[in-house]
């Protein structure tokens, strides 16, 4: 498997004044990385992989470096039995499957469009960035549970909304890919939920499930990085041809949800943003 590598900038600088001194105080819970060791023959592999990269420590470093936490998280990565990513209240654990992992790598593999890169590196970002992709989704979660962040409406709209809003004021596109990969695999997603071939049973339950249909996802993640203005947002919105009509309301809703999130997330924030007002 290729190297899970990336090069997020996380923009070091002055503490934002958002986050007050006494906040600072209070708030110092940290992130703590992890690897469960697994017995199931094939996921081994995967997880061997992760730990070279260091991707757990990686991805705590990412929290402890940008965001206060009221409580200890734990980035946990390890074989889950399923393909998955979530964030479990009731230990505060950011967990990353190996299986979601390998289906990844599976889909990619499988895409002649997302295979023809110029290069094994293009390639090589794409996959990564979708993993942090997948990573900030649940740590948008764990912020909200932890420092008990009030929202209403769907919290996974949120923690989506949180993915694009990171990466607008945190990721340096030029070294990372975020946008682009995000949409890809909900794309894919959206490919292997087949509503017609569905049980009535399987299709109450899919519709009734806390997320937005992956078909959703995907536009929804086009218009606000589309929102954004940055290159990788239109080209985000160009790959999924997003329809003009939505398209035209994108500045829009992008200019609400980043002012709802620094409303929200701001003062939890301790670095500078690496771009974008504050």
């Amino acid at each position: 498997m290729r190297s899970l590598l990336i090069a997020v900038a996380i923009a070091a600088g002055s503490v934002v004044q958002a986050a007050t001194p006494i906040q600072m105080l209070l708030d110092k819970g940290k992130a703590i990385p992890a690897y469960q060791e697994t017995s199931v023959q094939g996921q081994q592999m995967y997880l061997a992989a992760l730990q070279r990269a260091r991707m757990a420590e990686r991805m705590a470093q990412l929290i402890n470096s940008t965001f206060l936490l009221k409580q200890d998280v734990t980035v946990v990565i390890r074989s889950c039995g399923v393909v998955n990513a979530f964030f479990q209240p009731g230990t505060n654990e950011i967990s990353i499957c190996t299986e979601m992992v390998e289906m990844i790598g599976r889909l990619a593999s499988e895409d002649a469009d997302f295979m023809n890169q110029n290069s094994r590196e293009q390639f090589a970002l794409k996959i990564e960035g979708l993993l942090w992709s997948i990573f900030l989704h649940e740590l948008g979660h764990a912020l909200v549970h932890v420092n008990k962040v009030p929202i209403t409406g769907r919290e996974e709209d949120v923690a989506d909304q949180f993915v694009v809003w990171y990466g607008a004021h945190f990721v340096d596109f030029n070294k990372a890919a975020l946008f682009i990969p995000t949409v890809w695999y909900w794309s894919r997603m959206s490919k292997l939920s087949d509503l017609p071939s569905m049980s009535p049973d399987q299709r109450r339950a899919y519709l009734a499930n806390e997320h937005s249909l992956d078909g959703v996802r995907v536009f929804n993640v086009a218009c606000w990085a589309f929102g954004t203005g940055l290159a990788e947002g239109i080209e985000s919105a160009r790959a999924v041809q997003l329809p003009r009509e939505r398209m035209l309301r994108c500045p829009n809703e992008w200019e609400k949800a980043d002012a709802s999130m620094r409303t929200l997330f701001k003062k939890y924030v301790k670095v500078a943003p690496f771009r974008g007002p504050w």
